[in-house]
C-alpha cells in the first residue's frame, strides 16, 4: 500500500507534497509490525537473548527502507524538486521510530504491531491534522526548502526588545512620548 501511495506521489508531482509523507507514515507503520510473531510465546523462551532476537528481526527493516528508497528514486527520476538528503533522513527516521515504538511495546505484549503502528501513524500524522502542531513539527521536508525558514523555527529570538521602555525596539528619547510612541511637540511658554 505504501509503495502504491508513494508511486502516485512520484507520478503526480502536484500531489507529492501530500502523498510522499503518507507513504513514509505507512512505511513506519509497516516497520512497527517487524516484531510481530505468532510464535512469540515459543520464541521468547529459546536460548537466544532478547537483544539478539531484536537484532535478527531488525534485518526486516530493510524491506520498508528499500521500498521508501525506491519511491524516492522514482520521484527523483520524475524530476521532482525535493531536498533529497532531508527526505532520506525523514524516511529513515520514520521507519526507525516505528521500530523503536514496537521495541518498547514488545516488553509488554508478544505482538505489538497493531498498537505500535496505530501510535506511530497518529504521532506522524499529527502535524498534518492539527495546525498548531504543524507550526513546530515537520515530519517531512518541504519541497524546494534548502534550510530553516522563519516558519520552521521553533524559537525565534526577539528583535530589538528592551526591557523597561514603553516603546519596544526604539531607544528612549529625551522628549516625552504618547501612547503610540510618537514625540509630543514641546510647547513654548
Amino acid at each position: 500500500m505504501a509503495v502504491v501511495v508513494g508511486g502516485c506521489g512520484a507520478a503526480f508531482p502536484p500531489a507529492a507534497i501530500v502523498l510522499l509523507p503518507v507513504c513514509f507514515v505507512l512505511l513506519a507503520a509497516a516497520a512497527a509490525f517487524t516484531l510481530d510473531e505468532p510464535a512469540s510465546l515459543v520464541v521468547d523462551v529459546t536460548p537466544t537473548g532478547p537483544v539478539r532476537r531484536t537484532q535478527i528481526r531488525a534485518v526486516a527493516l530493510l524491506a520498508p527502507l528499500a521500498a521508501g528508497a525506491l519511491v524516492l528514486l522514482a520521484a527523483a527520476l520524475r524530476g521532482q524538486a525535493l531536498p533529497w538528503a532531508a527526505a532520506g533522513l525523514a524516511l529513515a527516521g520514520n521507519v526507525l521510530l516505528g521500530f523503536a515504538v514496537a521495541c518498547v511495546l514488545r516488553t509488554r505484549t508478544g505482538e505489538p504491531g497493531a498498537a505500535a503502528g496505530a501510535a506511530v501513524v497518529l504521532v506522524l500524522m499529527a502535524p498534518s491534522l492539527v495546525p498548531q502542531v504543524a507550526r513546530w513539527v515537520r515530519t517531512f521536508p518541504a519541497p524546494g526548502a534548502s534550510g530553516p525558514s522563519s516558519e520552521s523555527r521553533v524559537v525565534d529570538r526577539p528583535r530589538r526588545v528592551r526591557g523597561g521602555h514603553r516603546c519596544f525596539g526604539r531607544r528612549p528619547k529625551s522628549a516625552p512620548v504618547d501612547v503610540q510612541c510618537s514625540v509630543i511637540p514641546a510647547t513654548t511658554a
